[in-house]
């Protein structure tokens, strides 16, 4: 069964690097460097190991409209 869980919100991004075309859908693939605390370090940490992790990017402010 699909699952989803948030694991960080609100994280500041400091860098993105080694984006590629990873699949005939033109999904994309990059690493992605986040400020987080040792916390949330350990609980991106504990989801990567069991899962694939997605990852949307919203402006700052939010989604208004």
């Amino acid at each position: 069964r699909p699952f989803a869980e948030t694991v960080v919100e609100g994280a500041e991004v400091l860098a993105v690097t080694g984006t590629s075309v990873s699949d005939e859908l033109g999904t994309t693939a990059a690493s992605v460097m986040l400020l987080v605390t040792p916390e949330v370090a350990a609980r991106l940490a504990h989801a990567r190991a069991f899962a694939d992790i997605a990852l949307a990017i919203a402006p700052a402010g939010g989604l208004e409209g």
